[in-house]
């Protein structure tokens, strides 16, 4: 893994406040609020601000002069964080299409409330596709274009672009580099009945996922470059598999010398004849390593990918002793949060720690004038949008801890000759 090199921090403030009282005389670092909610596009140019352990990027949006000062005691929160400099992504997605793919993930993918098996068929029976999956909603493709729909709808498209490929004996691009965001749910709902067939070249995919990202290269300064390579089993091609895990390596370690680091999903229990290859894989290219049991888990894994490389983030109205609600990380290192303030001056401290212990800290100030109007409909839309944004969070969390008890159930246990 790459030593880290810095941490930055980017952060944008806005939501329904009230800008301080004496408008005009306010310090540099306060702060006025928008009225809407909404999106804003990322503030440019960027700053950077100097931090005592690492260097730390920062702007602010400041609504327009002429927006109207409301009342508004919820402030959203939104920003960037990362443990590298770059402050943009390109990542190329390779899903597993191979004949085993149609095999049942172990999960409700479609939510029907079925979990789709695999049985085999008698002797005086027809093979049909039920045989594969008994609910054809609940394969491991399904599992792998679920997943990649939900990390998409993750990535912020101002700062990270996406390619999406597919591959079994042979590699292919479905969406090149940038492609709009729209036009992946086509290609998702056209690979959904393209699967189940040819061998697995992981050496094919990674060369193409790595030529896709060095060739879709843009003016500027150069993006974090990803590979996300989602697979069910070893690789078998080009024949034998010894020379078909070699190839595989061999393509890593190019990928690694073009900076392009690939981060490996190993499904289920298919990976098994070189239970090392998918780990040396990301190993040899700086990435990470994901060993998923249940195929169908990919679904919450997948999504939690951290590119942007931070443990974890911070906000906390120091004037209140409050922390923020709803707090959201992105898998690219965006976040938002919702911040309740009080009249008058409120401290905002926002911090952010990357893996290596490593921490920035920014405060900010902003006012909140309750003699101001109040506005009855910007406030029920942050409350909406807390408690949706507070339910999410909760039950990702409770998903989460049930797939951990269903880990600790089907660990094995001492064995009692012991």
């Amino acid at each position: 893994m790459r030593p880290l090199a810095r941490v930055w921090l980017a952060l944008a403030l806005g939501a329904c406040a009230s800008c301080a009282p004496g408008a005009g005389s306010r310090a540099p670092d306060e702060v006025a609020t928008r009225s809407a909610p909404g999106p804003e596009p990322i503030p440019a140019p960027w700053r950077p601000a100097a931090s005592a352990l690492a260097a730390v990027w920062l702007d602010l949006e400041r609504p327009a002069p002429e927006a109207p000062a409301l009342r508004m005691e919820w402030l959203e929160v939104r920003g960037f964080a990362g443990s590298r400099q770059q402050r943009a992504y390109d990542v190329a997605i390779a899903v597993d299409v191979s004949g085993s793919t149609r095999y049942a993930s172990g999960a409700d993918v479609d939510g029907n409330g079925l979990v789709g098996v695999r049985r085999e068929p008698k002797p005086w029976e027809v093979w049909t596709p039920l045989f594969d999956c008994s609910d054809p909603g609940d394969s491991v493709l399904d599992a792998e274009l679920a997943a990649v729909e939900a990390l998409v709808d993750r990535l912020d498209p101002r700062r990270t672009r996406i390619a999406l490929l597919s591959f079994s004996d042979r590699a292919r691009v479905r969406a090149p580099l940038g492609a709009p965001r729209e036009r992946f749910g086509l290609v998702l709902e056209q690979l959904d009945d393209d699967f189940g067939a040819g061998a697995t070249n992981l050496a094919e995919a990674i060369r193409l996922a790595t030529r896709v990202l060095v060739e879709g290269a843009a003016e500027g300064p150069s993006p974090e470059r990803v590979v996300l390579l989602l697979s069910d089993g070893d690789p078998n091609v080009p024949p034998p598999a010894a020379r078909a895990a070699d190839e595989a390596r061999a393509a890593a370690q190019e990928a690694a010398r073009a900076d392009v680091r690939i981060s490996t999903f190993a499904l289920g229990p298919g990976v098994r004849r070189d239970p090392d290859v998918y780990a040396q894989l990301a190993a040899r290219s700086g990435g990470e390593h994901v060993r998923v049991a249940t195929p169908g888990d990919v679904l919450h894994a997948l999504p939690r990918i951290d590119l942007a490389r931070v443990a974890s983030i911070a906000i906390e109205n120091r004037t209140t002793a409050r922390p923020a609600r709803a707090l959201r990380v992105r898998p690219d290192g965006a976040f938002d949060a919702w911040v309740q303030l009080v009249p008058g001056e409120n401290r905002l401290r926002i911090s952010a720690r990357g893996p290596g212990g490593d921490e920035v800290h920014e405060e900010r100030r902003v006012w909140y004038d309750d003699r101001l109007p109040p506005d009855p409909e910007a406030l029920a839309r942050a409350k909406q949008a807390i408690e949706l944004r507070t339910l999410e969070l909760e039950l990702e969390s409770e998903a989460r801890a049930g797939r951990q008890r269903k880990q600790l159930e089907l660990r094995p246990g001492p064995d009692p000759a012991d």
